[in-house]
């Protein structure tokens, strides 16, 4: 019997191509999204669509590299 790690769960909606609710093997891959989805938070408050988009290809290279 495999028994699978503890995942970690990361519930942010974010509009780009990647599930509303994210898991990762390791608490610091989840850590990283929690911080591209706080900086595009951040960029979105500062109208600031470009940086806003770019971090929401990032947050979608990040998620799928860890498939």
């Amino acid at each position: 019997m495999s028994l699978r790690g503890q995942a970690h769960r990361v519930d942010e909606p974010v509009e780009t191509e990647v599930p509303d609710s994210r898991e990762y093997d390791s608490e610091s891959a989840a850590e990283v999204d929690e911080a591209l989805c706080e900086a595009i938070a951040a960029a979105e408050a500062d109208d600031n669509e470009y940086l806003a988009q770019l971090l929401r290809h990032e947050l979608g290279s990040h998620y799928y590299q860890t498939r």
